[in-house]
């Protein structure tokens, strides 16, 4: 894949580079490219520098509607004034590291988690945050402190969850709410020791019936057009 057909200006990039206290990711949006490099800057303000100098080399992921893809470039410049760009070789090769089924949309809204034992028994529901949302599953966030000592949040636990999204007009008026069965199969925990540490928990559908699948799906494009009609939408 030629990575000026994906390297586009307005279009999200996530970084990531080791530190003495583990992984550190950044999101980014492309505000110039160039045949050799490429400028971005950052998604939310921040007040300190970015622990990065020139000649690092970081990994970056690019999500596309369809496709996520993976590089490594170096680190061409990088201003100690944290609103100024930071600039990136261009980089030689995108690797596709997932395909999506579905687009996926990101929008926060509300929902809950309750884990499923063995016996198929549903436990207590507990509050989370959407993120985000897909024909074939969902991004939640939940907060450490409202996690009991014996929830069991583990990549292959079964979950019952319910959904409920915001109303969108024309189509949705009243918003979709749904209640589904998924797996959790990613669990990142955020690099911050604050008391409002939270988790970023990704969830796969499981046994989900067709026409929730398309009400779900349906949404998501109904989003995408109410952003559109606003010009706020950005691809990937």
């Amino acid at each position: 894949m030629d990575p000026q057909q994906v390297l586009q200006v307005g279009r999200r990039v996530f970084l990531e580079w080791l530190t003495g206290d583990g992984l550190e990711r950044f999101a980014f949006y492309i505000t110039d490219v160039k045949l050799d490099r490429l400028a971005l800057t950052a998604l939310t303000k921040r007040d300190e520098t970015l622990p990065l100098s020139p000649g690092e080399i970081v990994k970056g992921y690019v999500p596309t509607p369809t496709r996520t893809y993976q590089f490594d470039a170096q680190i061409l410049h990088h201003s100690t004034y944290p609103s100024l760009p930071l600039v990136l070789s261009m980089p030689e090769v995108l690797i596709p590291v997932q395909r999506r089924n579905f687009v996926r949309v990101q929008r926060l809204y509300q929902a809950e988690i309750a884990p499923i034992d063995a016996q198929g028994q549903v436990g207590e529901f507990l509050p989370v945050i959407g993120v985000d949302i897909a024909g074939g599953g969902v991004g939640l966030r939940i907060f450490q402190r409202r996690l009991p000592n014996s929830f069991p949040l583990q990549e292959g636990q079964i979950f019952r969850i319910r959904l409920s999204l915001p109303p969108i007009s024309p189509g949705f008026p009243e918003g979709l709410t749904l209640e589904v069965t998924a797996k959790l199969v990613i669990l990142i925990p955020e690099q911050n020791q604050s008391p409002y540490k939270s988790w970023g928990i990704g969830f796969s559908f499981l046994d989900i019936e067709p026409k929730q699948r398309e009400r779900i799906v349906a949404w998501c494009f109904a989003f995408q057009r109410q952003l559109l009609r606003k010009g706020l939408w950005l691809w990937g």
